[in-house]
Formats: C-alpha cells, sequence, structure tokens
C-alpha cells in the first residue's frame, strides 16, 4: 500500500502500532461476548418474562377447554388465521396447521409481545403485563371478526369474550411478576 501525503503510517495495516504490534487494534474491535450483552441489554430478562406469559396462557386455555364446555378456542382461532393468511398469499394451507399456529401463536407472537413488559425503563411491570394482556385479549375477540375468519371461538357470548380477555391479563400479569423477580 504507498504511503499517502502526510500518512506516517507508511506501508502499515489499519490499526497496527509503528512496532507492527495489532494486539490493542484486535482488543478494541473484538466483538462483544454472548454474557455482556446479556447482561447489559436485558433481553433475557425481557423474553424469559415473555416465554412465562406465552405458557401462561397457553396452560390457561388447555385446561379450561378440557374442563369447560364454552371456554375460548384460542387453538381453533390460531389455524383459521393461518389457513386465512395462506389463503391471502395465493398458496394453499398444510393439512394441518395446527403445529404451525401453535409456533406462530404461542410460542412467537405471545412471546415477543409478553416479553415488551421489560422493554425499556420498567417501574411497574405488573402493571404493564396486565395491559399488554388486556389489549391481547381485546384483539383476540375483536381482530379475527375483522379478518373475516369469525370470531365464534373467542366471542361467542359475553362469557367466552370475558375469559379470552382474563386469559391474557393473568398472562401478562405473569409476565410482570416474572420480570420484577428476574430483575431484582
Amino acid at each position: 500500500m504507498p504511503a499517502l501525503r502526510g500518512d506516517n503510517r507508511a506501508g502499515r495495516c489499519p490499526g497496527e502500532n509503528r512496532s507492527g504490534d495489532t494486539r490493542r487494534f484486535r482488543r478494541a474491535t473484538a466483538a462483544p461476548t454472548f454474557s455482556a450483552m446479556r447482561s447489559s441489554d436485558g433481553l433475557d430478562e425481557a423474553f424469559g418474562s415473555g416465554l412465562v406469559g406465552a405458557v401462561t396462557v397457553a396452560a390457561l386455555h388447555e385446561v379450561s377447554r378440557h374442563l369447560l364446555r364454552d371456554a375460548p378456542r384460542l387453538d381453533i382461532m390460531g389455524e383459521k388465521l393461518v389457513e386465512s393468511a395462506f389463503r391471502r398469499f395465493g398458496r394453499r394451507p398444510p393439512e394441518s396447521t395446527r403445529a404451525l399456529s401453535w409456533a406462530l401463536g404461542n410460542v412467537g407472537t405471545d412471546t415477543v409481545l409478553f416479553a415488551l413488559v421489560g422493554a425499556g425503563d420498567v417501574k411497574r411491570p405488573v402493571v404493564r403485563g396486565a395491559l399488554l394482556g388486556a389489549l391481547a385479549g381485546v384483539s383476540a375477540v375483536v381482530l379475527p371478526s375483522l379478518l373475516g375468519v369469525g370470531s365464534r371461538e373467542t366471542a361467542k357470548n359475553l362469557q367466552r369474550m370475558a375469559m379470552t380477555v382474563g386469559m391474557y391479563v393473568t398472562a401478562g400479569v405473569a409476565a410482570g411478576l416474572a420480570h420484577r423477580l428476574r430483575s431484582a
């Protein structure tokens, strides 16, 4: 590499000092370790709380589905939403959309939604979790009919609507408590 005018590095690599030693350069540009990223960003706390919320919704849904005759059917609503999305993109939905809707709904969206409990400077994570849960519950009641998949699974009657919102609020509170415990 030819030396440029005013360049006193003449032939040295970027970051190389006069003696040819590059240790300082490597140290300064080394990627942060995973453990350093976790502790500084708080991503593990947020996604841990999100996973607690998602598992809570799934557990409440499964228990209510087996014990109550008129329980909300979040699983069927999720399958209908996945099938509708495939059709909107001109694709034929797979034969069984149960696993796909479970992965996208419970593990994916619910985890990310309840991870918001720990986003930013959180002074009251339980209140934030309850509000996020209420928003998700109302969305689960209102959006299916707006998206054209029917609302029978979550909004057939007032009892089913209240149980749907209640499941999500409970999950939000659980996510908020988990965040409070992990960050204490």
